[in-house]
């Protein structure tokens, strides 16, 4: 057994040794790379970065859907000791622009169907930038990504240095900020290994886990592509989520794992139930979800489904998190879970302490140090002492479980009174007529704010006065009159990130002047 860049006998050089042959990553409408072949296409990519000067603790920015390519440049990342940014290939040509310049990214890489957002922030970044690679499709002013690893041998890397990730927050309270942890790389490999028994990665077994969303996203990619690839399980990734073709790829492929968002499981338990049981979905022994609060009902039909196969994580890019099995949810319905006793504190907005049950900000101790890259003020305006915030609301009971509320940016102030949005959402969205709601402050002059509220209605459902008038008695029945919406529109679409993160500063944004 040889000595990784992991310190053990994890990576993926080690798998293509150990399983050459075994799939790496699947991505239907693409080859399907093998281990050996992931390894040593992760190989040529290290080796166009150095060829342009990269080296360790440069930054490079990647703007790529789910595809093995994806998978190829996060492999070479952690061989060649240069720091990857994924980029929502959400965000404007402005931010995308903004997270190159901000990184002081020295390589861009961009999948063409980006390539508006990638010329511009070429375009403004061009001086610094010494590599610019188009996956797929040409971009103007890019190289060809194919033709620049052909150009590179395979072999093993000479010297292999270890490299990392700083991700961006999703920018949805302002400018994208990339949070930057200050640790040891000489931790990464312990951190493999933390999260493969989390997820209960069992290579020997043949595990296969599925990405429903985009790798851009941490724990999407921690736990699909950095741990598994590390460790000889199968990653396939779904490129755009279809809720049949999830279960259709579940059964194909034996998905032991998956990381799923709460708007996924609303979606899949509005398909007809004899789709549902048309699959076999037997291999599944862990879906992990996170990125948003799910709504009690729904979590409680998944678990009657599929078995207490879920497990809820609560966390922020910032560093610290917290999971929930569901045996242990069962008991504390609506938990993000308990956490150790002294890690996270609730407090006022002076910044007192709060007591059991009631609702403040939520602050929790980091695993480790970290910054927003170029950016001390915000670095210090999260910090509180050793706590940090990410401008949750939540509480915690007498038992020290923590529920999270909301977050302060979304609160709705009526009459003097506090009122959680996402109360309202989950309400409305244990109905069986809704298939999607979102739930925001408006502007009212005797009340400084009134709740309204948007509904996508449920397939086959007529979106009449008559719905509406239903849907708000569902509302008063569950929430009283104070929190129940004073209107309530229908809609096609509502905004929401790959994260499964309502965009509801959006939508308050563009109601504000239409009451």
């Amino acid at each position: 057994m040889t000595t990784g860049i992991l310190g053990s006998d994890l990576g993926v050089a080690h798998m293509a040794a150990r399983y050459p042959e075994r799939a790496a990553v699947i991505c239907e409408g693409h080859p399907t790379l093998s281990f050996r072949e992931l390894d040593r296409r992760a190989n040529q990519m290290a080796r166009v970065f150095r060829a342009h000067g990269l080296g360790k603790g440069d930054h490079v920015v990647l703007l790529c859907s789910n595809r093995p390519e994806f998978a190829e440049v996060a492999t070479a990342a952690l061989q060649c000791g240069v720091v990857l940014s994924p980029v929502n290939w959400h965000l404007s040509p402005e931010d995308v622009s903004y997270v190159v310049d901000n990184c002081g990214a020295r390589a861009f890489i961009a999948e063409g169907r980006f390539a508006a957002a990638a010329r511009h922030a070429a375009r403004e970044n061009g001086q610094r930038l010494a590599l610019c690679l188009s996956v797929g499709d040409p971009i103007e002013g890019f190289a060809d990504y194919g033709e620049a690893l052909a150009a590179q041998s395979d072999a093993a890397l000479e010297a292999p240095e270890l490299g990392g990730m700083m991700f961006y927050t999703s920018g949805t309270t302002g400018r994208p900020k990339g949070v930057r942890q200050l640790a040891e790389a000489t931790e990464f490999g312990p951190f493999i290994r933390y999260f493969a028994m989390l997820y209960d990665y069992q290579p020997e077994r043949g595990d296969a886990v599925m990405a429903t969303g985009p790798l851009y996203h941490g724990g999407s990619m921690i736990m699909c592509a950095v741990v598994a690839l590390s460790c000889g399980v199968t990653t396939v990734l779904i490129p755009r989520w279809d809720s049949e073709e999830c279960l259709r790829l579940i059964e194909r492929h034996r998905i032991s794992q998956a990381f799923v968002v709460p708007t996924m499981f609303h979606r899949l338990l509005a398909l007809p139930e004899a789709t549902r049981r048309r699959y076999d979905l037997g291999s599944l022994r862990l879906i992990l979800h996170g990125g948003a609060p799910t709504p009690i009902e729904d979590k409680r039909a998944m678990i009657q489904w599929l078995g207490p196969i879920l497990t809820e994580v609560y966390g922020a890019t910032e560093g610290f998190s917290m999971s929930i099995a569901s045996e242990e949810w069962l008991r504390k319905p609506g938990s993000a879970g308990r956490p150790q006793p002294g890690a996270v504190k609730i407090l006022d907005g002076d910044l007192a302490p709060l007591p059991a049950g009631q609702v403040g900000t939520i602050y929790a101790k980091p695993a480790g140090v970290f910054e927003y890259f170029n950016d001390p003020e915000k670095t210090a305006a999260s910090h509180q002492g050793e706590f940090v915030t990410v401008g949750d609301l939540g509480y915690l009971d007498e038992d020290g479980y923590l529920f999270v509320t909301g977050r302060s940016a979304e609160l709705i102030i009526s009459g003097g009174s506090n009122i959680y949005p996402a109360e309202i959402d989950h309400a409305l969205l244990a109905h069986p007529a809704v298939l999607d709601a979102a739930a925001f402050g408006v502007p009212d002059a005797e009340w400084g704010e009134v709740v309204h509220a948007l509904v996508i209605p449920a397939p086959g459902q007529v979106a009449d006065d008559a719905l509406r008038q239903e849907l708000l008695a569902h509302c008063r029945a569950r929430l009283g009159r104070l929190r129940t919406p004073r209107s309530l529109d229908f809609v096609e679409t509502l905004p929401r990130n790959d994260a499964g993160k309502l965009l509801r500063t959006q939508l308050r944004d563009r109601y504000r002047d239409t009451h």
